[in-house]
């Protein structure tokens, strides 16, 4: 009952710190909402520097002009976090006009674990 009382009036680190200092396991309840098209653990053996979650991203079709900034260049350098993934991409509404949000993106992501260790393995092969 507090946590639903207090999840929607306090911002996400008041939440955090007050569920520690309250001893109880507040889970965030909002939605997954940025889905990720290509898994982010696969995303990690593009990266630039290890520890540094930045790939390059070059557009298909734009004159090449490299850089940092995303849209200004092509290729521009962008974090792992937003690479391969767009907002409400596995969203889906069920008849009643309720908007499920999490659903298909939890189901792959118990499919998607089991191939990390696969992944690790070729990344350092």
């Amino acid at each position: 009952m507090l946590r639903a009382t207090l999840r929607g009036r306090l911002p996400k680190l008041a939440f955090r710190f007050l569920s520690a200092a309250l001893g109880q396991e507040m889970k965030d309840s909002t939605p997954k909402r940025k889905h990720h098209k290509v898994p982010r653990y696969y995303l990690k053996g593009f990266v630039e520097k290890e520890g540094e979650p930045f790939v390059w991203v070059y557009r298909k079709g734009l004159h090449y002009r490299p850089g940092r900034v995303r849209f200004k260049y092509n290729p521009y350098r962008d974090s792992i976090n937003f690479v391969g993934s767009e907002i409400d991409y596995y969203a889906s509404t069920s008849s009643d006009g309720v908007v499920d949000y999490d659903t298909y993106e939890n189901i792959l992501e118990k499919l998607e674990k089991p191939a990390d260790p696969v992944i690790e393995n070729a990344q350092t092969s």
